[in-house]
């Protein structure tokens, strides 16, 4: 593999095994987890992606699994969200008491060192205010729950329901978030990029429009749910076009150097091709656009941080299909 893809692709997947369409159990997600850990595509690999509530049935599953000199598994813990601020927060309380438990169970053993819950729409759409009044006492209870390091870089990420008026949605989600980061750098925001019906796809323009605002506020984020593949392509079990991991994380390396229109984004974004992108050691290169080494792995650690995906054999056996392996 060329290192720019390989630089691109480094711990970007966050095994989410126990989700659609695989929607495994969690002895067989487990036992998946720990295989890719020793597989040769281990370093493509991120945290096990695990519902909070299900913390508690993890410990006899890590136990039986583990190996000699084992590291610990990090783990993102997917929160109960909540209809509005109330539920949410307490939910959050919930979510954290699940994660302290499984620490003190398993010290060594899991390190659940990020968290991914989704904002109440109604406090989306009520202004960047309330979304950044929300994040900061969200982000507060998480840096009170874990290391100093897991606070310090980008580890709670706040699910956005777009609805209707998505950009609306994005402007008073990414606003919020930007105006308390400088006291909570732990912030970050997450976007679903897919699913298993056609109206869980967003359109490109969507997209497009999250990634610009993200880049253009200085705003991590990660993206989950329909990037099993590399490239954009029509899917006959969904009925629709599916994003692809590569255009995404192509266009948020474009968008973190170079700011361009969201047009320039929306066309990455739509690329089915893969001779439109030139990948070679030095660089991935897109119709004049060239992300050096660099610039890739500064957008990977800064802007577009992972992506959540129900496998890690598909994007494999596709990246070995196009020759990219």
């Amino acid at each position: 593999m060329k290192q720019s893809l390989r630089t691109l692709l480094s711990g970007i997947l966050d095994y989410a095994g126990l989700f659609p369409p695989a929607k495994l159990a969690l002895p067989d997600a487990l036992r998946n987890y720990a295989a890719y850990l020793q597989g040769e595509a281990a370093w493509m690999l991120g945290r096990f992606v695990c519902p909070c509530a299900t913390l508690g049935a993890v410990d006899a599953l890590r136990i039986r699994l583990a190996q000699p000199g084992d590291a610990p598994w990090r783990f993102s813990g997917l929160g109960r969200g909540g209809e509005d601020e109330a539920s949410f927060l307490t939910g959050l309380r919930a979510d954290l008491t699940d994660v302290s438990g499984i620490h003190q169970r398993l010290e060594g053993s899991v390190l659940v060192d990020a968290l991914e819950t989704r904002l109440p729409a109604s406090v989306v759409q009520a202004g960047a205010r309330d979304v950044a009044r929300v994040a900061a006492a969200a982000a507060e209870a998480w840096c009170n729950a874990v290391s100093p390091s897991d606070a310090s870089s980008p580890s709670l990420f706040l699910e956005i329901a777009p609805g209707e008026d998505w950009t609306r949605a994005f402007a008073h989600a990414v606003e919020g978030v930007r105006t308390v980061r400088d006291r909570h750098r732990a912030l970050g925001l997450k976007l679903r990029t897919g699913g298993v019906e056609a109206h869980q796809i967003p359109p490109v323009a969507q997209v497009a429009a999250f990634i610009a605002e993200c880049a253009a506020a200085d705003v991590p984020f990660k993206a989950t749910a329909g990037l099993h593949h590399p490239l954009r392509h029509e899917s006959r079990e969904v009925g629709t076009k599916m994003h692809g991991f590569l255009n995404v994380f192509v266009a948020a390396a474009l968008a973190h150097a170079e700011r361009p229109p969201a047009r320039d984004l929306e066309s990455v974004l739509a690329e089915e091709a893969p001779a439109v992108f030139s990948i070679s050691d030095d660089a991935i290169a897109w119709r004049g656009h060239r992300m050096t080494l660099e610039r890739i792995r500064v957008c990977r650690g800064a802007l577009a941080l992972s992506f959540g995906s129900c496998s890690l054999t598909e994007p494999v056996d596709d990246l070995r299909a196009l020759g990219w392996w």
